[in-house]
């Protein structure tokens, strides 16, 4: 399972901000959900939405942990089932890069409303496009 190595890296070669979050990725909690999100959906659910079938590698926070605003709520995202999403790695590497630039929220609106219309059995003509 991959996780975050502190074991080669001395404290000051993580950024201040990785490291008041790093007790998140280490916990005990974020590795059996995390164990247990990719057993839940095995499928890297954004390839499953394009048509392909990706085996899961990485857990994705759809709304980063880092945007609570205290740490009541850093942990609720951080350990929240519905706030996760099983992916592959390319696929989270994108997610992130969007997340960076400021595009998650059309990307979530858009993921949202696949799941719907693929779960009402909806035809839509378009593919999966990237932003």
């Amino acid at each position: 399972m991959p996780t975050i190595n502190l074991g080669n890296l001395k404290p000051k070669d993580l950024t201040a901000k990785k490291q008041q979050y790093q007790h998140i990725y280490q916990d005990k909690r974020w590795k059996r959900l995390r164990s247990a999100k990719i057993a839940d959906k095995p499928i890297c659910e954004r390839c499953e939405l394009e048509g392909r079938v990706t085996p899961a590698t990485e857990v994705h926070h759809k709304i980063p942990f880092q945007k609570g605003r205290n740490a009541e709520e850093v942990e609720k995202l951080a350990f929240d089932w519905d706030n996760l999403m099983s992916v592959c790695t390319g696929c989270h590497k994108e997610l992130d890069k969007m997340i960076r630039r400021g595009k998650s929220a059309f990307f979530l609106f858009y993921w949202v409303f696949l799941v719907v219309a693929t779960s009402c059995r909806l035809a839509f003509p378009f593919p999966f496009f990237k932003i």
